[in-house]
């Protein structure tokens, strides 16, 4: 790992609380459609953390890591449909 363990634990992290970071501030910006409809894309943050203790716990034992990989690509899959969902269905537009 290039990163090192510990570095590679505050990456995941980080790189989580961007996707669900940038969702957020584009609601409070007025760029996606208001509470709680855009909000819904959020839901899957639990996955995530989930996600992230299982990486804390098992980050330096790389064969450990797979129910850490599954539960990251359920979130970043949810978030994305849930996400896409928001700004194409009618509700979601304005005037």
């Amino acid at each position: 790992m290039r990163l090192g363990v510990a570095r590679a634990r505050w990456g995941y992290v980080l790189i989580a609380l961007l996707a669900y970071g940038w969702s957020l501030l584009m609601v409070l910006l007025g760029r996606l459609p208001p509470p709680p409809l855009a909000l819904v894309a959020l839901l899957p943050i639990a996955v995530s953390v989930a996600a992230a203790r299982l990486l804390w716990a098992t980050a330096g034992r790389p064969e450990a890591l797979t129910p850490a990989l599954k539960l990251t690509i359920l979130s970043a899959s949810v978030h994305g449909l849930l996400l896409a969902i928001v700004l194409v269905l009618p509700w979601s537009r304005t005037g």
